[in-house]
C-alpha cells in the first residue's frame, strides 16, 4: 500500500485522501490552543523577535472507535493568527450519535 506521501495531492485534504485512499474517515479531533512565547528556532523560523507571543495549537484527530490517526503541533504568530471555532451541542442516544 502506497504511503500517504505518495498519495496526497497539492491541494487536496489530508482527511479527503485518508478516506479516498485508505478507507479511513475522521470522525471527531481534538485541539487544545494555547498562548506561548517564540523558542529562538520558531523565532527564526517565523521571523520574529525571540520570546514574542506566538499560538501553540496540538490536536488529535480519531477514527470513530477512538483510535487516533493523527497528532499535530502547530505554532502560529500571534500578531497574526485569527480562531475561528464552530461550537455545536452533540447528544448521542444510547450508544447512536445524533447530527
Amino acid at each position: 500500500m502506497p504511503s500517504v506521501a505518495e498519495t496526497i495531492q497539492a491541494k487536496t485534504s489530508l482527511y479527503q485522501c485518508l478516506h479516498e485512499h485508505y478507507g479511513l474517515q475522521i470522525d471527531f479531533a481534538d485541539e487544545v490552543a494555547e498562548a506561548s512565547l517564540a523558542s529562538p528556532e520558531e523565532a527564526r523560523l517565523l521571523r520574529i523577535k525571540k520570546k514574542a507571543p506566538v499560538f501553540r495549537f496540538t490536536r488529535t484527530a480519531y477514527l470513530r472507535s477512538g483510535k487516533p490517526v493523527e497528532f499535530v503541533r502547530s505554532v502560529y504568530r500571534g500578531d497574526r493568527c485569527k480562531v475561528v471555532n464552530r461550537l455545536s451541542r452533540r447528544v448521542e442516544f444510547a450508544g447512536e450519535k445524533a447530527n
